[in-house]
């Protein structure tokens, strides 16, 4: 699975694994944009997989600005 840019392989590796932290930590938000994000690789629709890492990232930003 490769689509231009993106190494999908790799792209659902990591949301399968940060899905899997998430889920062992309690944070639904992020675990829920995981599994969004996985459905789209699956679906190789690179827009809403650009969208869905987005949300991820300002969800993990917003977290880490609570933890200081």
């Amino acid at each position: 699975m490769n689509s231009g840019l993106f190494n999908l392989d790799a792209l659902a590796q990591t949301a399968h694994r940060l899905k899997g932290v998430f889920a062992m930590l309690g944070l639904e938000p992020g675990k829920r944009a995981c599994e969004s994000l996985e459905f789209y690789i699956k679906q190789q629709d690179v827009s809403k997989m650009g969208s869905e890492i987005h949300q991820i990232d300002v969800f993990v930003t917003k977290m880490l600005q609570h933890a200081r």
